[in-house]
């Protein structure tokens, strides 16, 4: 993947945060789910105690439950969230059954979790977005 990102791209993602692209749940934000690069379109991001993956981040096991996905609705939010793995990437999903706050974060609205998520697209990230995200981890 490219990890430069022309002004078209730059564009419709800028258009997605905004709200252009539209789910199946007619909501028109996009949630991102910050990864390691190897899913497809087409598959799910699924919960780490039902894949035995290492939880995604930094954040000690009782703050994030294993038994959810954790997604948020802007791209660069979801940069820090891929930042740490070998591969990062940012997977645009849908989520799938029900969708909640997140009731580690103090804000409403920052950051979501659900049981499961369907991969709709796969976004690499911009180099200096990268950059930003791992110096971020770093501090």
């Amino acid at each position: 993947m490219n990890q430069k990102l022309g002004k078209r791209k730059k564009r419709r993602l800028k258009g997605r945060a905004r709200g252009v692209a539209k789910n199946s749940r007619g909501d028109r934000r996009p949630y991102f789910h910050g990864g390691n690069a190897g899913l497809e379109i087409g598959k799910y991001i699924l919960p780490p105690a039902e894949t035995n993956a290492p939880q995604n981040g930094v954040v000690p096991s009782n703050i994030r439950g294993k038994d959810h996905i954790y997604m948020v609705r802007e791209f660069v939010k979801a940069a820090p969230w891929a930042a740490h793995h070998k591969n990062p990437v940012i997977y645009e999903v849908e989520p799938e059954g029900e969708i909640e706050n997140d009731p580690d974060v103090d804000q409403p609205g920052l950051s979501y979790r659900s049981k499961r998520a369907r991969i709709v697209a796969i976004h690499s990230i911009p180099a200096d977005m990268l950059a930003a995200a791992q110096a971020l981890l770093r501090q």
